[in-house]
């Protein structure tokens, strides 16, 4: 079973914190006073990853010649939550290459797993969880990025803003449109009941293997529409 059958059959948070840095039930890890009101938006990012990159600003942040910071980094995670390539704005070599290898240690929470994968689909063969959504009854929303909510650490006398955003890495999201299944009633009818973004991704189906492009032009036109429009619009289409 993948870990995003796991993730997503687990969903076991049991608590977040309201912190700007934190969530878990359990975190021995100390943060001291934020200089300003904690920004709550947003998934938050592990406390084993705040870990590591408080250990980044200890250990290099006196290197980095000032006293306060905001460093963006931009992390792609591949279809099971773990992050494939992490770039930032920072310059010094030594708390770049720290901060980054913590962020590529990140499993990213689950609940944005939820954001990318309807629901889980277990299959024994051999394809990757990108492949198999689209090559069966899950539906990947490509195109999302999501930030984490900010996180803000001071030590080694610097205040550094670190700001992470998450995005599906390239390669899966060619998966994606590689192994896009044929539309049907039944997954017509499931995109209906999906929301805007699993009824985008069922049109693009429709727009690539259905042979009348006024199939794929009727389907956009009901993007907007309600589900229970969305599901006379199937009917009608495919037949009861």
């Amino acid at each position: 079973m993948s870990k995003v059958n796991v993730w997503i059959e687990g969903m076991f948070f049991a608590c977040l914190t309201m912190a700007v840095v934190a969530f878990g039930c359990a975190s021995n890890i100390e943060y001291p006073p934020l200089k300003q009101a904690p920004i709550v938006e947003g998934p938050h990012a592990p406390n084993k990853t705040i870990a590591r990159l408080r250990w980044c600003v200890e250990e290099y942040g006196g290197d980095l010649g000032g006293r306060s910071f905001e460093f963006d980094y931009d992390v792609k995670v591949d279809e099971e939550g773990r992050a494939v390539s992490v770039t930032s704005d920072v310059l010094n070599a030594d708390f770049d290459g720290c901060t980054r290898a913590a962020l590529r240690a990140m499993e990213v929470p689950p609940e944005l797993l939820l954001t990318w994968m309807s629901r889980p689909l277990a299959r024994g063969d051999g394809q990757t969880n990108a492949a198999r959504g689209l090559a069966g009854n899950v539906l990947v929303i490509v195109g999302v990025v999501v930030k984490l909510a900010p996180i803000i650490i001071e030590a080694a006398g610097v205040t550094i803003l670190f700001t992470i955003t998450l995005a599906i890495a390239d390669e899966v999201i060619e998966a994606i449109r590689k192994y896009r299944p044929n539309p049907n009633l039944n997954r017509c009818l499931d995109a209906a009941a999906g929301g805007e973004s699993m009824w985008k991704e069922f049109c693009r189906a429709v727009a690539e293997k259905l042979p009348d492009p006024y199939d794929a032009q009727e389907c956009w036109s009901k993007t907007s529409m309600s589900e229970q429009e969305k599901r006379n619009w199937c009917r009608n289409l495919f037949g009861n």
